[in-house]
């Protein structure tokens, strides 16, 4: 059984019109550098792979805009959660974690973060090659211009995440390789892209609840780059496009997403 999906003229002109209002927007001009630029080279060190594990658990069920604690939190220099300093802690790094951002105030689910962070640092640590062959794998397709055949080894190395990290579902499998730079087609669909479609006419109706269905978010991502392919748009562009949305105060410089 095969489903098709049809789009029409005017859910394209649709998209196309709200791609043009956030063309200017600094997140959007940085998604494009960051993960669309072939002479742009993405820091994949354990350092920066270790920051983006922690920011996608922070961001599971936390505001992450401009002026959120979690914001804060990710944006300090240095960072307290750090590679170099989690790798001085590793015999009690889930506490370290817990205790570093209940001092913090503001950042939910601290104990359960700290869980988290304790079992994902093996991979980061201990099984780094074991991590190191995808991220390889898909710095050679950053190197290239966007191809959809790339869309089957970005899924590929979202199910690796899915499968082997603690706490990442199929929306943080997917924000871990965005955030990296190393991902075009595979996006995180959050609240906000639910809301952009369920009110732009997207055929089915979206909530948190079915999405976390691995299955059922991997039909509504074929059908979302369906609808982008037709508009010349890179899904990953359009989801910060529609963060942008959200985020009218957004730092130039700013790049903890």
């Amino acid at each position: 059984m095969r489903i098709r999906w049809v789009i029409d003229d005017e859910e394209l002109k649709i998209l196309q019109s709200f791609m043009e209002s956030q063309r200017n927007h600094p997140l959007v001009k940085r998604r494009i550098q960051k993960n669309v630029d072939i002479e742009y080279v993405p820091d994949v060190g354990r350092g920066r792979i270790w920051f983006v594990v922690l920011t996608c658990l922070l961001s599971t069920q936390q505001r992450s805009g401009a002026n959120s604690p979690l914001f804060q939190f990710c944006s300090q220099e240095p960072f307290p959660l750090a590679y170099k300093e989690c790798l001085s802690n590793k015999q009690n790094l889930g506490s370290f974690v817990e205790e570093t951002l209940t001092e913090f105030r503001g950042i939910r689910r601290a104990r359960t973060i700290g869980l988290q962070a304790e079992k994902n640092f093996v991979w980061v640590n201990e099984d780094w090659n074991k991590t190191k062959e995808i991220v390889d794998e898909l710095s050679m397709l950053r190197k290239q211009n966007p191809d959809v055949e790339h869309v089957r080894i970005e899924r590929k190395a979202a199910h690796f995440i899915q499968d082997n990290f603690l706490g990442f579902g199929p929306k943080q499998s997917r924000n871990f390789w965005q955030t990296l730079g190393l991902t075009r087609f595979e996006i995180p669909i959050d609240s906000r892209i639910t809301k952009w479609l369920n009110k732009n006419g997207f055929p089915v109706e979206l909530s948190a609840t079915t999405l976390s269905d691995i299955n059922y978010y991997e039909f509504v991502m074929t059908g979302l780059q369906e609808i982008c392919m037709k508009c010349d748009v890179l899904p990953c562009i359009f989801d910060a496009a529609v963060f942008a949305s959200y985020e009218k105060e957004w730092p130039e410089d700013e790049d903890v997403w």
